[in-house]
């Protein structure tokens, strides 16, 4: 297919409804050369044939891999066979707005320096009823201000991003990062001194699940997983670059033993009760 943007869809035994959903708020973005790839990553049963069905647009590229193999896999199963100038991330339970694509296109033409950009989310239930926003999601905007925040935590939504592809297949997500493979993408990115922005425009309806892990990020695990992706980035340099300061190492040492010892007593506390009952 002969356009510029690839739309990269994972999906595993979805809710239907929210898939069509998130299916057809990219078919009628306003921009109309891109094409859609869905890697379904061995759901009990195929959706080639509803998709198909209920859309027939020839955008549309399925992918079905042999066995559930996670969410990295699937990830990087589609990057790899990928070819056109930039790649949009998205979920199959949120909605984009109907310009998102052509917003970010034009946002990487008009900054030839920055790599990835990434848009504002309204949170919403499973109904599609707005329940707020991302408080860090709204703050930290400009590259500079993103690379600062992400030392200490996510602050840009991994369904909103929108990257020249050289970076995302150059830079692949780790297996080695479960639950947290796009934090430490990012936190890649900006040590190696790639930009990445933002548009301060709400580019996406984010849905969220009632018992989830959120993006709101106030769950314990959450506080322990991203600890734990920023001591590993750190270990992982073979120095710390410009960007990290030594209050930042210590910073960061310091936050993932407290994470730690916290996730622990929680932990153990929820042992003991259950052993109790």
């Amino acid at each position: 297919m002969d356009c510029e943007v690839t739309v990269l869809m994972p999906i595993y035994n979805p809710n239907l409804a929210h898939l069509m959903m998130a299916v057809n708020s990219i078919l009628v973005q306003s921009m109309k050369s891109f094409e859609l790839l869905i890697v379904d990553d061995g759901s009990e049963e195929s959706y080639e044939d509803i998709i198909n069905k209920n859309f027939n647009d020839s955008r549309i590229r399925y992918i079905r891999l042999d066995r559930n193999q996670g969410l990295i896999s699937a990830l990087n199963c589609g990057l790899n066979t990928i070819n056109t100038k930039y790649i949009a991330r998205m979920d199959s339970d949120d909605v984009a707005t109907i310009d998102r694509l052509s917003l970010q296109r034009q946002y990487l033409i008009d900054h030839p320096d920055v790599e990835v950009v990434f848009g504002w989310v309204d949170l919403v239930d499973e109904q599609n009823n707005y329940i707020g926003v991302w408080s860090d999601d709204r703050k930290y905007v400009s590259d500079v201000e993103i690379a600062q925040r992400l030392k200490r935590t996510n602050c840009v939504a991994h369904p909103t991003a929108f990257a020249r592809s050289g970076i995302f297949k150059k830079f692949k997500y780790s297996e080695n990062q479960k639950l947290a493979e796009d934090y430490g993408l990012w936190l890649k990115y900006v040590s190696m001194g790639y930009k990445i922005s933002k548009i301060d425009k709400v580019l996406l309806k984010y849905r969220v699940h009632e018992g989830s892990v959120t993006i709101t990020n106030k769950n314990i695990f959450d506080t322990y997983r991203n600890s734990r992706v920023q001591f590993k980035h750190l270990l992982n340099l073979r120095r710390i670059p410009t960007q990290y300061d030594r209050s930042l190492f210590f910073y960061v040492v310091w936050n993932f033993m407290s994470a730690t010892k916290n996730f622990v007593l929680r932990l153990s506390t929820k042992i003991k009760v259950k052993k109790a009952a």
